[in-house]
């Protein structure tokens, strides 16, 4: 794969990442009852525990997840100048969602929860990495 196919590749998949993240906002703002809900009769996880920190734990979660998103978005817009912190991007999302996987498996998440976040995360963290690598391969000799 070319350079330039990869960058665009690699835009495409960042402004996929952000996007798909900035929804966190969504459960920043919504009532609890709707938290409630989705809790209990989408998710299917019982009583949704309506203490003052798990609710602030679900909205800084979103926040910090939308917030994400909008770094997505703004590494999409100039692959070259973000170079490094997509390189970083890629390979902390790996990590990151590895770490996440084991942590949902423990807690006793629902199965198709871990394997649909594994699967997920590690395919876009992956897919960030090889995009990166082809997009912004210095070419041979240089020094840079």
């Amino acid at each position: 794969m070319n350079a330039s196919t990869a960058e665009r590749y690699l835009t495409q998949t960042l402004y996929f990442f952000g996007l798909t993240c900035v929804l966190a906002f969504i459960p920043l703002v919504m009532p609890v009852s709707w938290m409630q809900w989705v809790h209990e009769q989408i998710l299917g996880m019982g009583e949704f525990p309506e203490a003052p920190i798990t609710v602030y734990l679900a909205r800084s979660t979103s926040a910090l997840c939308g917030m994400y998103g909008l770094l997505g978005l703004l590494m999409a817009r100039n692959i070259q100048k973000y170079d490094q912190l997509i390189y970083l991007h890629g390979r902390t999302l790996l990590v990151v969602c590895v770490i996440g996987v084991t942590l949902a498996w423990e807690c006793g998440l629902p199965m198709a929860w871990v394997i649909i976040d594994g699967i997920g995360g590690v395919t876009l963290g992956l897919v960030t990495i090889y995009l990166h690598r082809q997009a912004c391969a210095k070419p041979a000799g240089t020094d840079d």
